[in-house]
């Protein structure tokens, strides 16, 4: 009987670690899964880090050029009043040229008629002294 039962054990025994070797097995192999996700957690962790970085240095730059766009359109504001300002005083000054232009087309006009009248009267003189100097 004791080899029968030294059997049986036996076979037991090995059935045992048999079944021990397995879950032997899987928990290793549940650890290396558990490992790898760890892993795997911790670089998608390092990779929330570098694009939340990533975002705020995004951020950062965003409000720079929005800081240089406003600084760009005042600029433009600005310099868009001063041409409106110059164009404003060159057509004072083009107006201003342009009466005076047409003033002395005027007196210019003036000169001409006096000098007509001056030819005239000259004419007039002349003939009158031909006519006391012949009567």
């Amino acid at each position: 009987m004791s080899s029968c039962w030294s059997s049986v054990l036996a076979v037991l025994g090995g059935a045992v670690s048999e079944e021990e070797a397995q879950m032997r097995g899987r928990l290793l192999a549940v650890k290396e899964a558990v490992a790898s996700e760890a892993e795997a957690v911790e670089n998608l962790e390092e990779e929330v880090k570098a694009l939340e970085r990533a975002l705020a240095a995004a951020e950062t730059e965003r409000e720079a050029a929005e800081a240089r766009r406003r600084e760009a359109e005042e600029r433009t504001e600005k310099a868009v009043a001063e041409l409106r300002a110059a164009e404003e005083e060159h057509e004072g000054r083009v107006e201003e040229l342009l009466l005076t232009a047409e003033q002395s087309d005027e007196a210019d006009a003036r000169i001409r008629e006096r000098e007509e009248m001056i030819k005239i009267i000259t004419g007039i003189t002349s003939n009158e002294r031909k006519q006391r100097l012949f009567s």
